[in-house]
């Protein structure tokens, strides 16, 4: 959707705006040329946030016309969007576990697949009655607010090193009506004080190595944070490692999810009190969630 080209259809139509269908129409051509993996979808999301509808509102309203301010908002989105800035951080939100999270530059874009790992977590919490949990690096704060909501006895700790993350956590864990416990910490050097009565640790880490950054979607290496992204180390699994020791002192099971060419390595983890159990595959079958358990469970 170039400028120019919106610009002349306005004028063509006189004082008329265009129909909310019109801008769809040309907006979803112009994605198409930037080769975006939806270029309608984007175009529809885009427009209702301009327009503070749902994308059902949105397509019913197909004949209502924008006016000056809503097209000029709606333009700037879309030149954003061609130079792959992700939807997510355009309206400012994502929705994860049947919850809105606010999302902006400084956390992580919750994404699909983590949420085979609040499954997982879940399940693993109510088979052995285990009363808290600890959400290490956790950005948006989705995973913990999600855990908390959906176990309102459940104690949820959460931490992350990132101030602006934590804030953005907390602003979600207030909206959602989430109670959760926010603390600024490293997971590189979890301290036992800060793992005493934590009963399970569960993490989506930074784990994409320099091997895998060819792999990456410009959105994601041009625009989420390198912190919440990229592990340490040449094959990404410092971070990891780090969570494998906190857990193995702690003696607590440890979820997190991972690289999926990287199970393999991560499998090889364990300790003399915590042992890898499994894996679970994630929605294209990629193994995704790495689960230990100490060695007595």
């Amino acid at each position: 959707m170039q400028h120019s080209a919106h610009s002349q259809q306005d004028s063509s139509q006189g004082a008329k705006l265009l129909p909310v269908r019109e801008y769809l129409r040309l907006t979803t051509h112009f994605f198409d040329t930037k080769n975006l993996d939806s270029p309608r979808l984007d175009a529809e999301l885009l427009l209702a946030h301009v327009l503070k509808l749902d994308r059902l509102q949105l397509l019913l309203s197909s004949d209502r016309p924008l006016d000056e301010k809503e097209r000029d908002l709606y333009r700037e989105l879309v030149k954003q969007r061609a130079d792959h800035v992700p939807v997510a951080y355009l309206c400012g939100a994502k929705s994860f576990y049947q919850h809105d999270f606010k999302v902006n530059k400084s956390v992580l874009i919750p994404r699909p697949e983590t949420e085979i790992l609040v499954d997982e977590t879940l399940a693993l919490l109510r088979e052995k009655g285990l009363g808290s949990v600890l959400d290490v690096g956790t950005g948006s704060g989705c995973i913990a607010i999600a855990l908390a909501l959906a176990e309102r006895k459940l104690q949820v700790n959460a931490i992350d090193i990132c101030p602006r993350a934590l804030s953005t956590a907390k602003e979600n864990a207030e909206n959602l009506g989430a109670n959760v416990l926010f603390t600024e910490s490293d997971m590189l050097s979890l301290s036992a004080e800060s793992l005493e009565g934590i009963e399970c640790i569960v993490s989506n880490p930074p784990y994409v190595s320099q091997q895998e950054l060819s792999l990456m979607s410009k959105e994601t290496v041009q625009h989420e944070p390198e912190i919440a992204l990229y592990g340490t180390g040449d094959d990404g699994l410092g971070h990891i490692k780090a969570l494998v020791r906190s857990a193995d002192e702690a003696h607590v099971p440890l979820l997190m999810e991972v690289g999926y060419t990287q199970m393999d390595k991560v499998s090889s983890l364990s300790t003399p009190s915590l042992r890898f159990d499994r894996y679970v595959r994630d929605l294209d079958g990629n193994p995704r969630v790495a689960i230990f358990l100490p060695r007595s469970s």
